[in-house]
């Protein structure tokens, strides 16, 4: 109970000092970054003029290719050269990111990648497909521009359909949950609150 209260009092706290500080709530309502991100939490976001940005942040996109704000994973910096095997296994400068699964984890769900040490979900979901336009074939990245990936890798609308965005379409980055309920259980879960976004 302490846990939850003190991150309703930090998140107030931050809010109400938001213009002063830079620190914006969003909300994430989708699964598109499972299991880094619940669907149903409100994350601490970090203005990008506050810091700056690098490889496996979770960044927010307001990009010109959707309608809305999206929250993803920074996979591709300027000047890199980025490939996805299978519509999710990264390539980067030409080497294949090493990936491994978790003791712990449920059998084809989430696997870790040693290079972001964040895990990624890759099991095929009916209710979502997205087409891999961009980086089937190896797309090399100009000066400011960036390539972001859901870790929900298989039902994500991401920089696969969108292609790369510019360093002003990046908010900021993702540093915390604050908040997150459980619609199905009709539950707060407690044990995510003040959790840092890795």
């Amino acid at each position: 109970m302490l846990r939850y209260a003190l991150a309703f009092l930090t998140a107030g706290a931050l809010l109400f000092l938001n213009d002063r500080f830079a620190i914006e709530s969003i909300l994430v309502p989708s699964s598109s970054m499972l299991p880094t991100i619940e669907p149903n939490e409100r994350l601490f976001l970090r203005h990008r003029w506050l810091g700056g940005l690098k490889r496996f942040d979770v960044v927010v996109v307001s990009s010109r290719h959707f309608k809305h704000r999206i929250i993803k994973r920074l996979v591709g910096m300027p000047g890199d050269c980025i490939q996805l095997k299978d519509s999710w296994q990264l390539v980067l400068n030409g080497r294949t990111l090493d990936y491994q699964r978790p003791a712990d984890a449920a059998p084809g769900t989430s696997i870790l990648s040693e290079e972001g040490h964040h895990l990624i979900q890759f099991e095929k979901n009916e209710r979502f497909s997205f087409e891999t336009k961009f980086a089937r074939e190896t797309l090399c990245l100009e000066q400011d521009e960036y390539f972001v990936l859901g870790d929900n890798r298989l039902a994500s609308d991401d920089g696969r359909s969108s292609g790369p965005i510019r360093l002003e379409e990046i908010d900021g980055k993702a540093i915390g949950i604050w908040y997150s309920y459980d619609k199905k259980g009709a539950r707060l879960r407690t044990e995510r609150l003040l959790k840092p976004i890795l």
